[in-house]
């Protein structure tokens, strides 16, 4: 199923290529705005609307839809038409990595630039020269945005009279919040099950070469979730993507051919080429990962058990023990803090805490470490792990003394968007704007009609 991310990208796309193909019509009778130089079409006021009300699940034929967004569009051609007289210009490079990021998005969820192009019914070209437009608009109109607001800062003191003026009821009521931090072990396999990992891949190999399809032991015999099912096969990737020791691998081989068996990070590998056109490769690869055997999971959780008993018994702190023992880089040297990928920081809820933690978590005290907890990486090594819980946060309205940083946020997007509507009402005085009349007596924020 084409997610809503895509469904919005086939609208705007869609809309582009009708406006593209009526422009004329579009300049004598669909003109919605004009705002200095810059021309709003009921194509674009279309595209936006269908956009909101497909995220927002709102009926278009709103009234205060069509307001709200017409509005935001009038915002976005006054900052790009002053953004030109005031020489902010955004740089190509941004405009097509921008360009290139939201196509390899589109082209890892419908599988390749070619079923990209007959979902599309367009070439791919055509698809980049609409979006092309539409992304160097928004990065311009954002750009202006922070040039118009970067010097605001904000005061302890104004952050205390925002929170003091502000009603309780408009801070964010946040549940229970938890702090842990945790410590890993991750024993290596054995050198029996090494050896037996690469005659599987030896054996396979051979299969292969002998006339076994590559895409039928894949789907039989490869341990890497991401491609297993598709007969190991990934489309479209780009030199620096990829880790680098398979990087290497895949870049020397020529088309057709079928590597040696090698090693990376993740495990063990034999990969095929399939095709390359300058840095960008198509291949497939068969992963294989040295099981460990109950022995060296024993061994781990032993280990663990010692720790535990350092730490609880105030031999060594679970910071000191973490930089020490776990074999997690992300965590060993910040004191094994987990870190909450959504927000940069140490505080999860309940909802974004691991599921195979989470149980045990809601059940411990501050303070409290867990016994050993089996732990399966993303790339499939095994080990365990203990957690200690930090600290938990009761559920409560936002306020200054727990959320100081999120009250904060709240001061200066305030401060901001005062700067901003001085802004909006400043140039809307001084730059040309004429409104269809279709338009005229909407309930705007700002004075647009003049």
């Amino acid at each position: 199923m084409v997610n809503k991310y895509i469904f919005l990208l086939i609208l705007i796309i869609s809309n582009h290529f009708s406006f593209s193909q009526d422009i004329n019509k579009q300049k004598l009778d669909g003109v919605v705005a004009i705002v200095g130089d810059d021309v709003l079409f009921y194509s674009e006021l279309n595209e936006s609307m269908l956009q909101y009300s497909s995220q927002n699940n709102l009926n278009l034929s709103n009234k205060d839809l069509q307001t709200q967004v017409l509005e935001e569009l009038l915002f976005q051609k006054l900052l790009v038409y002053h953004a030109k007289i005031d020489s902010i210009i955004v740089g190509d490079n941004e405009v097509n990595n921008n360009l290139e990021r939201r196509l390899d998005y589109i082209t890892s969820q419908i599988g390749s630039e070619k079923k990209v192009e007959k979902y599309f019914d367009k070439t791919m070209p055509q698809i980049k020269q609409q979006l092309e437009i539409s992304i160097r608009e928004q990065l311009t109109a954002q750009l202006m945005q922070q040039n118009i607001t970067k010097f605001v800062d904000i005061t302890p003191s104004e952050i205390v009279s925002f929170y003091e003026e502000i009603s309780q009821d408009s801070l964010p009521f946040l549940e229970d919040q938890y702090i842990m931090s945790q410590i890993i072990i991750l024993p290596n396999p054995s050198d029996s099950s090494i050896l037996q990992t690469k005659n599987k891949l030896s054996n396979l190999r051979e299969r292969i070469t002998s006339g076994d399809k590559f895409s039928t032991m894949a789907i039989l015999y490869s341990e890497d979730p991401g491609s297993s099912r598709t007969g190991g096969e990934y489309f479209g990737v780009k030199k620096g993507q990829l880790e680098k020791k398979f990087e290497a691998v895949i870049f020397s081989l020529s088309i057709g051919e079928l590597s040696n068996i090698f090693k990376t990070e993740y495990g063990f590998h034999i990969a095929k080429l399939i095709d390359r056109k300058g840095g960008v490769v198509d291949f497939a690869h068969i992963l294989m990962v040295p099981k460990v055997f109950y022995k060296e999971l024993d061994e781990s959780k032993e280990v663990l058990n010692s720790i535990k008993e350092d730490i609880e018994g105030s031999r060594t702190t679970f910071e000191l023990a973490a930089k020490k023992y776990s074999d997690d880089e992300s965590t060993k040297y910040n004191g094994g803090f987990l870190v909450n990928e959504k927000t940069g920081e140490y505080k999860f809820y309940s909802d974004e805490i691991e599921s195979s933690i989470k149980s045990k978590l809601l059940n411990m005290e501050v303070g409290q470490i867990s016994e050993p907890i089996y732990y399966k990486s993303s790339d499939g090594k095994e080990g365990y792990r203990i957690i200690s819980l930090v600290e938990k946060i009761d559920a409560h309205y936002a306020n200054i003394s727990n959320d100081f940083a999120l009250i904060k946020m709240y001061a200066e997007n305030l401060k901001k968007q005062n700067v901003l509507s001085d802004w909006i009402n400043s140039k809307i005085k001084n730059t040309f704007i004429q409104i269809d009349e279709d338009f005229l007596n909407l309930n705007y924020n700002y004075n647009w009609v003049k």
